[in-house]
């Protein structure tokens, strides 16, 4: 299991991925194009905390904390889908409010 600490790779209330969490995931991505990895399928399962999303410019892209969490989810599997993970290796998941961290 490999986790990223939330505050590493996501501003509070984004999805997107900040410069220097995208140079780990391009170094993540390498390892698991490995040999030893490549017959390993990645679920990457993206969290967030438990207060209520009430920023109107957070709510017009991500409706709840269960949506902010997949979307970031989706954002980790972009970036590593971009350098060769393929797809169908890849699962995604959001706990939301559910399991905050």
């Amino acid at each position: 299991m490999v986790k990223f600490s939330s505050d590493f790779t996501f501003a509070l209330g984004k999805a997107e991925i900040s410069a220097g969490a995208s140079r780990s995931l391009k170094s993540l991505a390498e390892i698991l194009k490995s040999d030893a990895a490549k017959k390993y399928e990645v679920l990457i399962v993206g969290h967030t905390d438990n207060v209520p999303i009430t920023n109107p410019t957070t709510l017009r892209n991500h409706k709840t904390n269960w949506h902010l969490s997949v979307h970031r989810a989706i954002a980790v599997k972009d970036v590593l889908s971009t350098q060769g993970i393929p797809n169908v290796r890849m699962q995604v998941a959001g706990y939301g409010e559910h399991r905050p961290v």
